[in-house]
């Protein structure tokens, strides 16, 4: 998966369709979310739909440092020598949620949704999966800050019907 692949798709929102709907019912597993840049849209994505219950543990959206410090555990260290937007922090976010929320498979995403700064579009895609660790992917979005924030979401999503 690129950041080409996501970023030639339309900027409306973002929905989970009926395959990956299908493919986490049929899973049986549960799954859980960290957001930071996102802001929440990749939970209500997942929520858009009737029945993510069956599927749908929970998301925290955890935007400042500290947030992710004492919601998700993430080590104050971490975050200082790593930084908030880094594959370290993503990873760490990963593994707080799939704590927090006792489920099977738990996704980040933290990035720089601009409109200033260096960074602007780099985003860090976390996965944690129960008894097999945690990485990360990174991504670099063009666009507005709108644009980069829904390509994180879609991203995010995409991750999560990869590792199904």
């Amino acid at each position: 998966m690129r950041a080409d692949d996501i970023s030639k798709t339309d900027d409306g929102p973002v929905l989970v369709d009926d395959v990956l709907a299908g493919k986490l019912a049929r899973a049986g597993l549960r799954v859980a979310f960290a957001e930071s840049c996102t802001g929440g849209m990749v939970a209500a994505s997942v929520t858009q739909r009737a029945g993510a219950s069956v599927y749908f543990a929970g998301s925290a959206v955890c935007y400042c440092d500290r947030a992710k410090r004492d919601v998700l555990g993430v080590d104050g260290a971490l975050l200082e020598k790593e930084g908030a937007v880094s594959a370290a922090c993503a990873c760490a976010m990963a593994d707080g949620a799939l704590r927090l929320y006792a489920c099977d498979i738990a996704l980040s995403v933290s990035g720089f949704a601009g409109p200033d700064g260096e960074r602007v579009g780099e985003v860090y895609v976390g996965w944690a999966v129960r008894g097999k660790g945690a990485d990360a992917q990174k991504f670099v979005f063009e666009g507005d800050r709108a644009r980069v924030r829904c390509l994180a979401a879609r991203a995010v999503l995409q991750k999560l019907s990869n590792l199904l």
